[in-house]
């Protein structure tokens, strides 16, 4: 069902508010609820100072979400980055810290692509990415050695987890249809 974007992201204020869902890694563990607590929203100027480092723009919703929910903390997995090096997520990391890495790192012969920004962290590596060459930003799951079979938009992708989809479950469960895709 179709929501329009300002019921999708009071939807997802009420989950990032709530210890047991503000994230997937939360919903899955609820011992981990309330452990952090919820960034403050991040200010315009840390939205384009971050936009202005990467050198490219964030899709219109990821930055709605970031001025109106919170600074990062919240949502799929570990929860999504920060604009900047607030204690937005567990691993303390900053969407452009983490992109200006990848696209830097010559360490192996995988060149990370342009304008594929991580927004947060499943572990072991593996990024949701969101494509910023696209105003809705197609959503995957990228590391070295795996993709996600699908891509979502961003607003779909956000609308799913605050569904309590498990994104991880839907994404990177093994196929049991013989015929190789997902069932």
């Amino acid at each position: 069902m179709a929501v329009s974007e300002d019921e999708l992201v009071a939807r997802i204020k009420e989950c990032a508010n709530d210890p047991k869902q503000r994230t997937g890694l939360v919903q899955k563990f609820p011992k981990l609820a309330g452990r952090r607590p919820l960034p403050e929203p991040a200010t315009p100027q840390a939205l384009e100072m971050a936009e202005s480092r990467m050198g490219l723009s964030l899709p219109p919703l990821l930055v709605r979400l970031y001025v109106e929910v919170a600074n990062g903390g919240f949502g799929p997995a570990s929860g999504l980055f920060g604009v900047d090096n607030e204690q937005a997520s567990p691993l303390s990391q900053s969407i452009p810290s983490v992109y200006l890495q990848l696209i830097t790192d010559h360490s192996s012969r995988w060149k990370w692509p342009q304008r594929l920004v991580p927004v947060c962290d499943w572990g072991c590596g593996i990024h949701a990415v969101i494509d910023c060459s696209t105003a809705e930003g197609l959503v995957s799951h990228d590391s070295q050695s795996m993709r996600s079979r699908d891509r979502y938009t961003f607003a779909q992708w956000m609308q799913d987890w605050a569904n309590g989809v498990d994104l991880w479950e839907r994404d990177f469960k093994p196929s049991t249809d013989p015929g190789g895709t997902k069932a």
